[in-house]
Order: C-alpha cells, then structure tokens, then sequence
C-alpha cells in the first residue's frame, strides 16, 4: 500500500453548536426559577423589605442574562479556536499530527485519537487522548473488511443494513444477542456474506428483495 496522506481543518465555537439557543433558554429558566424559590423562603421569613419589592423580577432577570453570559463566555474560551490534524498512513505505521503534537505507532498496535466533547464540541488543546485498541478493528477500513470480534448479531445486522442497504428481521429477541466474530470482506455479494455468518452460527438468513429474516436453525 502507498503512504495516504489526510488533512482535517475544524473551525469551531459554542456558540455554532447544535440546540446551544435551547440550551441557553434552559439555563436561564433555571437560573430565574432558582431566584424565584430563593426569593419566595426569604420572603416566608420576612428578609426581604416590602419597598423593594418592586424591582425584584428585573434584578433577577438581569442576574440570569449575566449567568448565562459568563457561562457561555468561558465555554467559548475553552472550545473556540481551530484544530489541525494531519493523518499519514501506510502498511507500517499511522502518523497522527494535531495542532503540532505528533503521535507514531506501528500498525500492529495502531492507536485511537478521541475528542473530548463538551455541548458536543472539541476543546482544542487538552481534549487529545490517545490509547491503545484492537488493531484488527481499526485497520479494517483500511483493508475494505468487515471485522466483528465477539459483536452482537444486532450491532453486526446495523453495519450490514448501511453497506448492503437492506432491512434484517429477528424471529426472536434472543437471536439479537448471540455473538458474532470473524472477518467478511466488504465488497462481497450480500448473499455469500450471509452464508458466512451461517457457516459459524446456528442462524438461518432468509432474503427477499430489501429484506433478510434472521431465523434460529431447529
């Protein structure tokens, strides 16, 4: 295999974040109905002057716009920024380089790269953890394989319907969780695929046009 190289650019900011309006909304009703109960036992025990009454509501509406600014202030400070990262493979080893930190590994014990999330962004200097996974798994997208090592049937018919686009149906519950393991290459017939699985399981694929019935052999 030649050396692929990859470039990724990620420009990101809380504020551009998915349901960060609703997010925003719920913090402040939060903030203002915590003001109101705070407001109500004061009351209860007479702390609260009846002469300033009045301007109550709008010191605690004005408290929570402040919270909500602050709060999304410092969240944006934490994920705003661009993040760079450059991924350079071949049959030896993986090269991973964002924001100038670099990471080598042999293939044969080929690392992860996970992005830590916050309201679903990257925080873009301490949110790089590297760890050590089954190279046979990462390295199958490579290889064009299907690889499953002791997956559930579910989770094995999920990436089965996306490639081959088909529906699978269960005869039963239990058949959901049998485990599966073994390596399917990609690019085969949906059909050879399927007698695979039969081949090392006590299942029976039954397919029809788009749909494939997943049946325990009697």
């Amino acid at each position: 295999m030649t050396e692929q190289k990859f470039q990724i650019t990620v420009k990101d900011s809380v504020f551009q974040t998915k349901g960060a309006g609703l997010h925003m909304c719920l913090l402040f009703a939060v903030c203002f109905l915590f003001q109101f109960m705070v407001y109500i036992i004061l009351d209860q025990v007479g702390i609260i002057p009846s002469k300033g009454e009045d301007i109550i509501p709008l010191l605690a509406l004005v408290i929570s716009v402040l919270v909500v600014c602050v709060f999304y202030y410092i969240r944006d400070r934490k994920t705003k920024g661009v993040m760079k990262a450059e991924i350079m493979f071949s049959q030896k080893k993986l090269e991973i380089t964002i924001n100038g930190r670099q990471y080598i590994r042999n293939i044969s014990d080929i690392t992860e790269v996970r992005k830590v999330m916050l309201i679903n962004r990257i925080y873009t200097e301490k949110g790089i953890e590297v760890k050590e996974v089954n190279a046979a798994l990462y390295c199958s997208w490579i290889q064009d394989r299907f690889v499953f090592v002791s997956e559930e049937l579910e989770a094995v018919t999920r990436k089965l319907e996306r490639w081959y686009d088909v529906s699978f149906f269960f005869a039963g519950e239990s058949l959901k969780i049998k485990r599966f393991s073994g390596s399917i290459p990609k690019y085969s017939d949906l059909s050879k695929v399927l007698k695979m699985l039969e081949l090392t399981t006590n299942i029976r694929f039954k397919k029809t046009d788009k749909t494939v019935v997943v049946e325990m052999i009697q």
